[in-house]
Order: C-alpha cells, then sequence, then structure tokens
C-alpha cells in the first residue's frame, strides 16, 4: 500500500504538471497579439509530452499490488473513468489551440472607430473579413465549446457586416445635406443602424461569456483531482 500511495503522488505531481503546461498552451493561445507558429508548436509538443508522463505514471499505478484490494479497486476505476475524460479533453483542447490562436489574433480587437468617423466602413469591413475566416476555422475545433463559440459568433459577425454595410451605404452623417428633404429619414436610418451595430457589438461579448461559463464547467467535469484524491486517501490509510 505504501508503494502504491506513493505512485498516487507521483499521478497527482504528474497531473499538475500536465495541467499547467495545457493552461499555458491556452494562455499563449488566447493573447491577442497570437503565438508564433514555431513558438506554439513547441508549447503544444511540451503539453502533450507532460500529458503522456502523466498517463505513463497512471499505468504504473493501475498495476500496483494493492489494485487489488476491492475497495481500492473500486476507486481506481472511478478514477481511471475520470482520467480518461480528462485525456479526451485535453486533447481536444491542444488540437483547438491553432484555431483558437487565429481567432484570439483576428477578432479580440474590434476597430477603435465609430459610425461617425471617415475609416469606419474600411475598419470594420477588414476585421469582420479576417474574424469571420477565423470563426469558420474555429467552429470545426474539436473542444465542443470552442466550436460552438466560433458557430455563434461567426453570425454574429455576418450580422455585424451586414449591419456596417447598411451603414456605409447611408453614408456619413456629418456628410449629410441639412437642406435635403430626406434628411430627417436619413438621419433615423443611420441612428437606427448604430443602435443595431451597439446591440451586435454586446451579442458578441454575451457569446465569450457564456463560453467562460461553459468552458470553466467543462473543465471541471473533466477534473480527475477528486477521484485521485479519495483513492490517495484510502491507500494513505491502507498504509499506516
Amino acid at each position: 500500500y505504501r508503494r502504491a500511495y506513493s505512485q498516487a503522488s507521483t499521478v497527482d505531481s504528474a497531473f499538475s504538471y500536465a495541467n499547467r503546461d495545457i493552461s499555458s498552451v491556452l494562455t499563449s493561445s488566447m493573447s491577442s497579439s497570437g503565438a508564433s507558429s514555431g513558438s506554439m508548436s513547441s508549447s503544444v509538443a511540451k503539453a502533450r509530452e507532460s500529458l503522456r508522463g502523466y498517463e505513463q505514471a497512471n499505468t504504473k499505478l493501475s498495476q500496483e499490488k494493492a489494485m487489488r484490494d476491492s475497495t481500492v479497486k473500486k476507486q481506481l476505476q472511478t478514477y481511471q473513468k475520470r482520467a480518461s475524460a480528462y485525456k479526451t479533453y485535453a486533447d481536444g483542447l491542444l488540437k483547438s489551440a491553432p484555431a483558437l490562436g487565429s481567432f484570439s489574433t483576428a477578432c479580440s480587437k474590434t476597430p477603435y472607430t465609430s459610425a461617425y468617423d471617415s475609416g469606419f466602413a474600411q475598419a470594420y469591413s477588414t476585421y469582420t473579413d479576417n474574424c469571420s475566416k477565423a470563426l469558420k476555422q474555429l467552429s470545426q475545433a474539436p473542444d465542443k465549446d470552442l466550436a460552438k463559440l466560433g458557430t455563434s459568433m461567426g453570425t454574429q459577425i455576418s450580422q455585424l457586416a451586414d449591419v456596417v454595410s447598411q451603414l456605409n451605404a447611408v453614408g456619413n452623417p456629418n456628410d449629410l445635406d441639412y437642406s435635403d428633404p430626406n434628411w430627417d429619414a436619413t438621419y433615423q436610418k443611420f441612428s437606427d443602424l448604430d443602435s443595431q451595430l451597439t446591440d451586435v457589438t454586446e451579442s458578441l461579448q454575451s457569446s465569450v461569456r457564456k463560453f467562460q461559463t461553459s468552458a470553466e464547467a467543462s473543465a471541471n467535469a473533466a477534473d480527475p483531482s477528486q477521484a485521485l484524491s479519495a483513492l490517495t486517501d484510502t491507500l494513505m490509510r491502507k498504509a499506516r
């Protein structure tokens, strides 16, 4: 039991290393400046190596003689299911990292301009084109939460592009001719579209918040720590 307890502690350390390296990949991917392809590949490779170390530690733990004990065996099986779920979850995140990086670079910085500025339409057109491409890639990511984010934001970015196109057609209100009999109607249309622009922008922010909530829930659901802790505590008691 002491040897098994020692191995369980090794598993716990290996899990911490894997979790740390995977979190590092995600942090780098979510940076608005983005990570270089070489840096990203290196970070992902390091995380995969840590994940393999965790799996190998799990294999050694399952081979310990103490696992023949009926109570320990039952807890081991519970833990193994959680560990398998974590492996699937982590693998999906690592495979999704490049798409997440592209999304962060293309979509995180909305143009710092308003519909009253002369360069508004061009700035937003470039933004929506680039972001739309990144979101299409993200919608196909293995991680279900990221894929859902890509799909929902993809629809909203298309709506944003449509509103910007309509605003561009109306024209800059600063350039409208006040003597034009249609001035009031034109300005009202501009005002309505400007409000729609705000609404769509807020919906994009809402999608990100929903993603953050669902991603946290998925991470908690895949976390094997509690099951490993229960197994470790049992081994520690039996080792006394």
